[in-house]
């Protein structure tokens, strides 16, 4: 066999038969070698000249029980479909029937469903979902499906109890009644019962909006993806593959926004990555551009919904666009569910101050100008409230001007409102106190902002509440010491201890790390105890960096 003559969707494929041996190696080159092959041999139903003669190969390896089972039979499966994500499409089955480039490589997948079948009883999980993956999109004897519904049943694995049920969807598509009627009969409850959501997906069964939400937001819980083959490890990918043909599209981004939220995933990205996923099911990347802010108006009630659900995560709000406000804080006030600010009034009829603030930006407008425009005509404590949306993000309005209000000219705005501006900024320091206990991201409302509020009520003698103790920042130090000082001794430490306590470790890095100006003025022996505690853990102690630990070599 010539190789180098063959094609695959990247080239030539000259390489395939070394990547197929190296399949069966225990190590990362291994998964590389899965990658780079499924790549190159598996696209959304299209077949290359390559393909057949690989997929010989790799059912010689699954008939000799070659190393690498695992993938062998993921691999092979996914060539034979056409692509898993493909298949799952109404019509995808009889254009797969019909393609007579996919014909030869589905004759050598069918060649070893037999050896597949034996596989449904290994001991090793992973196997036992990489069986049922493969005959999910082959197909086999009575006797395997019948098995594959068994394990459905009663397999001690959730992810394989799960993917067996996806399986069933596909014999009952094909017309099988018995997986039909056994696929119905399963739980609904949990990782299974998402599994029984696809399945019925799959093979065109109707479904409430409740077993599609849950069923979808299932697939975002956290599990082993070597024992879930379906979407190739992305559970973002496989729902929507589920949900392209859907009616049932609307009531699912909500769900899967409210389940991964409530599972305390702490990696920025991949929060970030549902929510860009719940835009783009609920519509809002087909419907608005990129940096445009939606008028509500203009919302289905499916996007209100999941914009509703994305406020739960408020550190990624103001990374969202397509037609997101920019902040989570907003976001009631821009769906009208909540009082608005003078952001969300209107200054002519149908048009709000946010949008005729937006419609100045351009290259040709200065930030200033613009800001200008969100504050024009109103009283000092408006402009105030304004200004503290503007810094935590409203409507993307300093972000598209690469605009700020500094902490010099907050203060002074304060200092203007007189006796107002007290009053509101005791309030704007309750807010910021509940930020800082939810850990929220306050973006562009910096420390010297939270300090520039406590100075002007030093100013006015006002005593520091105890209420407004979290909403102290520590940049810059020369402030941080002047509002420390104000506060009665055993509340400084106390205060610490508490805020340390709601971070994540990298918070506590960050946190710590703009300690050591202040130290004396807080470091109670509990709380020094407990930073050398916690500057044991190299990562926390790598981000807060060397200052404090030399601080804390002193004795105490």
């Amino acid at each position: 066999m010539d190789w180098k003559k063959l094609q695959h969707a990247q080239g030539p494929a000259t390489r395939i038969p070394q990547q197929i041996e190296t399949l069966g190696d225990a190590s990362r080159a291994g998964d590389d070698a899965y990658f780079h092959l499924t790549e190159a041999l598996v696209a959304p139903g299209q077949w290359f000249p390559a393909d057949a003669p690989a997929a010989e190969l790799l059912a010689n390896r699954i008939r000799d029980r070659a190393p690498g089972l695992v993938r062998a039979l993921r691999l092979l499966g996914d060539m034979a479909a056409g692509d898993h994500l493909w298949l799952v499409a109404p019509a995808a089955e009889e254009q797969r029937k019909q393609s007579s480039a996919a014909a030869k490589t589905f004759e050598h997948a069918s060649s070893v469903a037999s050896v597949a079948e034996e596989f449904l009883g290994d001991e090793q999980a992973a196997l036992r979902s990489a069986a049922i993956f493969f005959l999910a999109l082959v197909g086999g004897t009575a006797v395997a499906k019948k098995k594959v519904a068994d394990l459905a049943e009663k397999d001690p694995s959730r992810p394989v109890r799960a993917g067996a049920a996806v399986a069933l969807g596909f014999f009952s598509r094909g017309g099988d009644s018995d997986a039909r009627a056994r696929l119905e009969a399963l739980p609904t409850e949990g990782l299974p019962g998402s599994g029984r959501w696809a399945g019925k997906a799959i093979a065109g069964l109707d479904c409430t909006d409740d077993e599609a939400a849950s069923g979808a937001a299932g697939w975002f819980t956290s599990i082993d993806t070597t024992l879930v083959p379906w979407g190739r490890g992305d559970a973002g990918r496989w729902v929507t593959a589920l949900l392209a043909h859907s009616e049932q599209r609307d009531v699912v981004p909500p769900a899967i926004v409210r389940a991964f939220a409530a599972q305390g995933e702490e990696d920025h990205k991949r929060r970030k990555a549902i929510g860009e996923l719940a835009l783009d099911l609920a519509g809002f990347k087909s419907q608005f551009d990129q940096m445009e802010v939606a008028p509500p108006e203009r919302l289905s009630d499916a996007q209100r919904k999941t914009a509703r659900s994305l406020a739960e995560m408020q550190d990624i709000v103001p990374g969202l666009r397509w037609g997101m406000p920019g902040s989570s804080r907003c976001i009631d006030k821009w769906l009208g569910l909540a009082p608005p600010s003078p952001l969300e009034l209107e200054v002519a009829p149908g048009e709000r101050r946010w949008q005729r603030t937006r419609a100045r930006i351009s290259d040709e407008t200065s930030a200033g100008v613009v800001i200008d425009e969100a504050m024009s005509a109103l009283t000092p404590v408006e402009r105030l409230d304004v200004a503290q949306e503007l810094l935590i993000g409203a409507y993307k309005i300093l972000v598209q001007t690469d605009g700020d209000i500094p902490p010099e000219a907050f203060e002074q705005m304060i200092e203007a409102a007189g006796a107002a501006g007290v009053t509101w900024a005791k309030s704007f320091l309750v807010f910021a106190a509940e930020a800082s206990r939810r850990n929220d991201n306050l973006f562009m409302l910096t420390d010297a902002h939270l300090l520039a509020a406590f100075k002007v009520l030093l100013r006015q003698g006002i005593v520091v509440e105890p209420e407004w103790d979290d909403a102290v920042g520590f940049e810059p130090p020369e402030d941080a010491r002047l509002v420390l000082e104000a506060i009665p001794e055993e509340r400084r430490s106390e205060m610490i201890l508490r805020r340390l306590r709601l971070l994540p470790d990298l918070g506590k890095g960050a946190f710590i790390a703009v300690l050591p100006p202040v130290l004396d003025l807080v470091g109670s022996p509990e709380l020094i105890e407990y930073l050398r505690k916690l500057l044991e853990n190299p990562k926390i102690s790598e981000i807060a960096g060397p200052e404090i630990e030399d601080q804390l070599r002193a004795p105490t």
